[in-house]
């Protein structure tokens, strides 16, 4: 409430934004009661985080103990709240939830930034603040759960680098954040905590060095933590093969009424699958409408993209050629006016006017889907994992509408 009174006082923001984040925290607020509901009802993974026994192969005795990656890192969070202070599920969610609003706060003014750097390139501006509303984003992140921290760390590190130089350490911590919760998002990040971090280094020689010794022994220890994690002696072809057949073949086990024969299909059937489905005739309850409206959306926005892209690139060319029309008729005048058309020029033209920033985390969010095809086998995990890259895919794809939607309008 104090974050709230403090943002409808500030005079930097308009209504429309001081009543967004508003809606915002109740939106997410009301995911959060939903969400332990559910959790309480029906079981899951998040009240074993809470009360420590979702993994106990460590036999751990004492906090320290429960310190390392993945589900490791998580009930080590919760060992002092959920444990030596006793505090009930509830209060554990609430918690939770306060951390994951401070990534979309962190999102919003991420956003809001790139936004407001490009006024009047773009239409519809508001439009893109619509993927902080996802109902999939809050439901996973409302709770006790590692999508809860992977996103706050994302959000952290996107909110660093947009504010380049001003928030070092918050990037910092977003970064150790993923890499503890997901070793292999925190290694997709390494060039951009480098990136992050050359105002620090820059110069210095000693610091360089210092930083690239810490760096080497901290994904040391963590490619160590992550091959105990998958039960491997090294990485390899063949292990990571094995490991996803043993992996599909657990999660077959519990005959999901959404689970899809993931080990018959080919590797492009199972990415759409993960990014795509299920499409609305493929629903069978009220959460699985949901979750095809969600992926509904995707597909037309991405369509929507794709027509308005190829649109502003069909005019740039339609003016290029209305410059550059041939002095004479006939072959030799055509030929001639072919090889003397500025293909070069015309062709650095036609790029993605997408943030550098969010079309990083937009390829890194394509790479993690391309993964969750070895590990994941039905929708409602497709969702789960995919949940907190949406954000960040959905703002690329409709900053590309806006921005093309801007030169369609500006175009004579």
């Amino acid at each position: 409430m104090y974050f709230l009174d403090r943002l409808w006082r500030n005079k930097d923001y308009d209504q429309v934004e001081q009543t967004l984040v508003t809606l915002l925290w109740i939106v997410h607020l009301g995911f959060s009661f939903f969400y332990a509901s559910y959790i309480l009802q029906n079981g899951g993974d998040s009240l074993g985080f809470w009360q420590l026994t979702a993994d106990t192969s460590q036999h751990a005795q004492g906090w320290m103990d429960y310190f390392g990656i993945n589900t490791f890192f998580i009930q080590w969070l919760n060992y002092v709240p959920g444990k030596l202070l006793g505090l009930s599920y509830w209060s554990g969610t609430f918690i939770y939830c306060t951390f994951s609003f401070g990534g979309l706060v962190f999102l919003f003014l991420s956003f809001r930034f790139l936004i407001l750097q490009r006024t009047g390139m773009l239409a519809f501006p508001k439009l893109l603040y619509l993927p902080l509303f996802l109902p999939g984003l809050h439901f996973w992140t409302a709770g006790v759960s590692k999508e809860n921290l992977l996103f706050l760390g994302l959000c952290m590190l996107f909110y660093s680098l947009t504010r380049y130089g001003t928030s070092m350490i918050l990037g910092v911590t977003g970064w150790i954040i993923c890499l503890l919760i997901r070793p292999f998002v925190g290694f997709f990040f390494i060039p951009l905590l480098i990136w992050l971090l050359l105002p620090l280094i820059r110069g210095s020689l000693i610091k360089s060095l210092i930083l690239i010794v810490l760096l080497i022994i901290l994904l040391f220890q963590a490619s160590n933590q992550f091959l105990l994690y998958l039960h491997l002696e090294s990485f390899s072809l063949d292990g990571l093969a094995a490991f996803s057949a043993t992996q599909l073949n657990f999660l077959d086990s519990f005959q999901a009424n959404s689970t899809l024969p993931m080990g018959e299909m080919d590797s492009m059937e199972r990415w759409v699958a993960v990014v795509f489905r299920p499409l609305l005739w493929e629903s069978w309850d009220f959460y699985s409408v949901i979750l095809a409206l969600e992926n509904t959306w995707l597909i037309l926005i991405i369509l929507v993209a794709l027509l308005l892209y190829s649109y502003s690139v069909f005019h740039l060319f339609k003016n290029c050629f209305s410059k550059y029309r041939p002095s004479c008729q006939g072959g030799v005048g055509t030929i001639a006016w072919i090889l003397n058309f500025p293909w070069r020029d015309a062709l650095c033209n036609i790029r993605f006017h997408i943030p550098f920033l969010a079309k990083y985390y937009s390829i890194v969010a394509v790479g993690m889907f391309l993964l969750f095809t070895f590990s994941l086998n039905n929708f409602g995990l497709f969702y789960r994992m995919k949940s907190i890259w949406m954000p960040f895919l959905q703002f690329s794809i409709l900053w590309l509408i806006c921005f093309s939607s801007a030169n369609l309008k500006r175009s004579p």
